[in-house]
């Protein structure tokens, strides 16, 4: 069998389990036991004998999974978790910290001897983290917030997953969708909207206590409950899913309806060739497909939001250029896989899936272009190079785009519009697309910096406006082509869209 993964299937939707949650045999005792963390390969468990619940008390441990995520050897003593910031040092006990590494942000769950609070810190340029400030949503929270975590999963990653209690059973929910299941409840809160939005999970909520939901890097995640039964208080279980929290129970899941997989051999269509779907999480075959005399797969009955690997035969015939190319309905290429040696590679990730980007309410990027109202040849406020095919934001330029950001914040009355570019190669429409998801990618530091959406404007102008000279104190790449695949920074002074 040889190997083109793949994680994931186009834009997530709102999908409920499909099967209960399972107990995380190993690492559930008769101790209360919360997963703070994981790689996919091991868990990190903070455990609390007796019924306290005060969890700075407890100790931490890591347990390596044995051939399934809800499966695990016992944990092995670890120390505590985590090292304290001096700028952390007014926020009270600090329990847990998880830290979103691409864009330098942390979560700190704090005991102030009162409740349990989450706080919010970003990592500076010379290293050293901000003083922490409230989760915007959580602002006027008068009851309990512990074990914020930030959602690894493409399409809602940076979210935050957070245990909410409120001040008994009738709290007012003000920013909050959804209803209150008793004791902790877990909550998704959006990044996008600057986690100014929170849903409450209520399909993994219980009468009891949820205290944490830990993310796998790919797909589902471990819930800290003690609604479940399990050989104690607060067990660890695993949820093959993550709900968005919104919809979940209507929503039907979503289909690759008319989406197709086509082999070829140069011009030729490659018939017969196996391929396997695996879950991408535990390995096991989901279905298995083969190339029809056309070359064509039809890919129509898969779900959109699976987490999955393909594994797919060599031709039985020799080719030097084989390609499987993945459309959606309208004919656009969502992936492409190319014959390497023995392997199938994945040779080119398209940018049509905009996980997580849908025009919402705070998304100004609806409305008109505001490029036209710029001064002609006026330069730009602050650049970002990216290299070529790609919408990431180099990570040595994120701290300090995200100071300039911070900059920003202090100036009320200032937006930011954010353009697009790409290099003049390939083809025009897929460009406009790469270079709007350069701008959104910036503009997602920008958010994590502390700027609202409100301020921020994303426009994608493709290769129509090529770089020839770049402005003053900006380190300019020598290739013209290479200064043209970048994202441009306007500061719009008294402009309101």
């Amino acid at each position: 069998m040889w190997m083109g993964v793949l994680i994931g299937f186009g834009p997530l939707t709102a999908q409920l389990p499909k099967e209960a949650p399972r107990l995380l045999e190993g690492a559930a005792t008769a101790d209360d036991e919360i997963v703070l963390g994981t790689d996919g390969w091991q868990v990190v468990v903070l455990a609390l004998e007796g019924q306290t619940a005060m969890w700075q008390e407890g100790t931490t441990g890591i347990a390596e999974f044995t051939g399934s995520p809800d499966k695990s050897e016992a944990p092995r003593p670890w120390g505590r978790v985590p090292a304290r910031e001096p700028a952390w040092s007014d926020v009270g006990d600090i329990l847990h910290v998880d830290l979103h590494l691409e864009s330098g942000m942390a979560v700190i769950s704090a005991w102030d001897g009162r409740r349990y609070s989450l706080w919010l810190s970003a990592e500076q340029p010379d290293g050293e983290w901000t003083p922490p400030w409230r989760v915007p949503v959580l602002e006027n929270w008068s009851g309990d917030a512990a074990f914020g975590m930030f959602d690894v999963q493409e399409g809602r990653d940076g979210d935050l997953l957070v245990g909410l209690r409120p001040q008994g059973l009738d709290a007012e929910r003000d920013g909050f969708a959804g209803a209150w299941s008793g004791g902790y409840d877990v909550v998704r809160i959006l990044r996008r909207g600057n986690y100014a939005e929170a849903f409450i999970l209520e399909s993994l909520n219980t009468p009891g206590h949820e205290w944490a939901l830990t993310p796998h890097p790919t797909a589902g995640g471990w819930l800290s409950s003690d609604g479940l039964a399990g050989p104690g208080g607060v067990d660890p279980w695993w949820c093959n899913r993550l709900p968005s929290g919104h919809g979940e129970a209507t929503a039907a899941p979503a289909r690759l309806e008319g989406h197709t997989l086509t082999v070829t051999c140069g011009s030729r269509p490659l018939a017969g060739v196996h391929w396997t779907l695996e879950d991408a999480v535990t390995g096991m075959p989901m279905t298995r497909l083969v190339s029809d005399a056309e070359g064509q797969v039809d890919l129509s009955g898969l779900e959109a939001n699976r987490g999955t690997r393909w594994v797919a035969e060599r031709p039985t015939k020799d080719c030097a250029n084989a390609m499987a190319v993945w459309t959606d309905g309208a004919g656009r290429v969502v992936q492409r896989f190319a014959l390497m040696g023995d392997v199938w590679r994945l040779n080119l990730l398209s940018a049509l899936a905009l996980n997580g980007w849908t025009t919402e309410a705070t998304d100004w990027s609806s409305l008109p272009n505001l490029a036209p109202w710029l001064e002609p040849g006026r330069p730009a406020d602050w650049v970002v190079f990216h290299e070529v095919g790609s919408s990431m934001v180099p990570a040595g330029r994120i701290a300090d785009l995200k100071a300039w950001a911070q900059r920003c914040r202090e100036q009320d009355d200032v937006h930011v519009l954010i353009l697009g570019h790409a290099s003049p190669e390939g083809n025009p429409d897929d460009n406009i697309q790469l270079a709007r998801e350069r701008a959104r990618r910036v503009a997602v530091q920008l958010e994590f910096a502390g700027l609202t959406p409100q301020r921020i404007r994303v426009e994608g102008h493709g290769s129509e406006h090529p770089m020839e000279e770049c402005p003053d104190g900006v380190d300019c790449p020598e290739d013209l082509r290479e200064r043209s695949r970048r994202t441009e920074l306007y500061l719009m002074p008294g402009h309101r869209p």
